[in-house]
């Protein structure tokens, strides 16, 4: 990252992970002396991530050879890397851009990165992880000496260069310095994550939050105090296109309306947060409840890879198909167009807990032949999904995030 003063930096260059601690560093320097230069140069280069060279899992650093970035929409699904640790990197630079700005859009790249890759580094006991993070895996050609030699089919043990397990373990235990903060008399409630905060030495106020996001979108906040007077902040996120606020079971804010009239002495919305200021009494309760319909998601025409495929999401969630819900072969679906995608019901048992989604689609049968002039035979089918964070925890299998349409 040499190639330019920083100030002039346009384009994340270089080695992902150190890119992004470099960008951390630039922000942190950009806020203590207030250097405006230098603040537009880390916005230069979080747009070019987030619009440009960003997966949709919040990956980042496309390329298996350095680990780093390449070039605009260079995001290749089956060799590339997209480090655990940069992921990370990237949730750093974003929270402390929120910190500087107010603004939620941070947050919600933020909540991205940590909800798919960097809790896809983990496995579900706690025991194995990934340092990349592919989103298309066909175990048997990620061989040795080829450009998919990086990639790994199951998570692993642990890794000569260790850098990622005691990352992505040090991050989920200071996952609450990234769902709330405080400036003031204003308390952010970033992330939507069930427990308790304490913040009895600034506000007087305890917040007990309940909630079962990100498979349900209904956030419940509790007031614990003997009455004290301060801004509660709560993110309204990017993903969410209906929402409605209640404060006491009255109407606060919806999306269609925005703040209500009884509160609009009280209450505003501002740069993606809905601000609410008052006096608050022991037992008041703010309710949100976000709609969390599945959605088809669509890149950019000049991603190559992606041309004619189409991502599901929930919520902050990327979905994927895996081989063991799907008859062992996942290359052989598409998704069809204006098919049906209905959400199932939260399944305790399975991979710790997830919703998963059922899709409408086909799967394509060839002949035996490498190459045939017979055309494929179409069957209906029912396409199994789970949250990509979940994959690989039940042994070799394929994986797909990007479908065809068909």
């Amino acid at each position: 990252q040499n190639h330019l003063p920083v100030r002039k930096q346009k384009t994340a260059e270089g080695h992902a992970v150190r890119a992004t601690y470099l960008y951390c560093a630039m922000a942190d320097i950009a806020q203590k002396y207030q250097d405006e230069s230098l603040f537009e140069a880390c916005e230069n280069l979080y747009n070019n991530i987030v619009n440009k060279r960003m997966y949709i899992t919040g990956g980042i650093g496309s390329s298996g050879v350095m680990e780093r970035f390449t070039t605009d929409y260079d995001l290749p699904n089956d060799t590339n890397y997209s480090e655990s640790c940069a992921s990370i990197g990237l949730a750093l630079f974003c929270r402390r851009m929120a910190q500087i700005t107010g603004d939620s859009k941070y947050i919600d790249t933020m909540e991205l990165a940590l909800m798919n890759t960097v809790l896809a580094g983990i496995a579900m006991d706690g025991k194995s992880f990934f340092y990349v993070n592919p989103l298309e895996v066909w175990p048997d050609n990620c061989m040795p000496a080829t450009d998919k030699n990086h990639v790994k089919a199951v998570r692993q043990k642990w890794f000569g260069c260790a850098c990622c397990p005691p990352n992505v373990a040090r991050t989920l235990t200071s996952i609450a310095d990234y769902a709330w903060s405080e400036q003031e008399r204003t308390i952010y409630s970033h992330l939507f994550i069930g427990g308790e905060l304490d913040r009895t030495e600034s506000c007087g106020v305890k917040i007990e939050v309940e909630t079962k996001y990100p498979y349900d979108g209904k956030v419940s906040y509790r007031m614990h105090t003997e009455g004290s007077r301060f801004t509660f902040a709560v993110r309204l996120p990017e993903w969410c296109r209906n929402e409605s606020i209640l404060f006491n079971g009255k109407e606060v804010y919806t999306t269609q309306k925005g703040v209500s009239q009884d509160f609009r002495n009280a209450a505003k919305e501002e740069k993606g947060y809905l601000y609410l200021t008052m006096d608050f009494k022991e037992n008041d309760i703010l309710v949100c409840d976000m709609e969390m319909n599945p959605k088809r998601i669509y890149a950019n025409n000049n991603v190559a890879s992606d041309s004619g495929m189409t991502a599901i999401m929930r919520g902050p969630l990327v979905y994927c198909a895996e081989g063991v819900d799907n008859d062992g072969n996942v290359l052989e679906l598409s998704i069809s167009e204006g098919g049906e995608i209905r959400t199932g019901s939260y399944e305790k048992e399975l991979l710790s807990g997830i919703v998963p989604i059922k899709v409408q689609g086909y799967r394509r049968k060839t002949t035996d032949a490498l190459y045939s002039d017979e055309k494929p035979v179409k069957e209906e089918v029912t396409i199994t999904m789970i949250p990509y964070y979940a994959w690989g925890n039940r042994g070799l299998t394929q994986m797909r995030v990007w479908m065809p349409e068909r």
